[in-house]
């Protein structure tokens, strides 16, 4: 676990946490925003609120980036994981009624047969989906 620290008011403060979790918790999005709230009320900025004084930094879009970024990273995961179940349960099934079609009355029997390539297309819907969200997820991992 990191450790930040925060140098003002004649004080120095440590913070458990990494950089982002320090500007969260202070509800920050950037190092600058800190600099301005924490500013001597006499330091130079032309009488300009600090919203105003410059426009949105290039820090706070790659932080608001990379939470969006991790959300998305988090999403496929997920939608990856729930795909490799369901890969599972299909193959499963399959499995159970391909040993229900080895005996005599399971090859006669038409519904199950009928069941059978429903759950087979199924299968194969659902690696098409579980390739597709692995390898949207290991693009954005680049």
């Amino acid at each position: 676990m990191g450790k930040v620290y925060e140098f003002g008011a004649r004080r120095v403060r440590e913070h458990l946490g990494g950089i982002y979790e320090f500007l969260e918790k202070r509800e920050l999005e950037n190092l600058q925003e800190l600099e301005r709230n924490t500013a001597p009320a006499g330091s130079d900025n032309g009488g300009k609120r600090a919203e105003q004084q410059e426009p949105m930094s290039e820090g706070k879009r790659s932080y608001q980036e990379q939470k969006a970024w991790n959300r998305k990273v988090r999403k496929l995961e997920q939608d990856v994981k729930k795909a490799e179940e369901k890969v599972e349960r299909l193959e499963k099934k399959i499995t159970e009624m391909e040993s229900r079609l080895a005996t005599p009355e399971g090859a006669a029997d038409m519904e199950l047969l009928q069941e059978y390539l429903e759950t087979k297309a199924k299968l194969d819907r659902a690696l098409n989906l579980w390739e597709r969200l692995a390898l949207e997820l290991e693009e954005t991992n680049r």
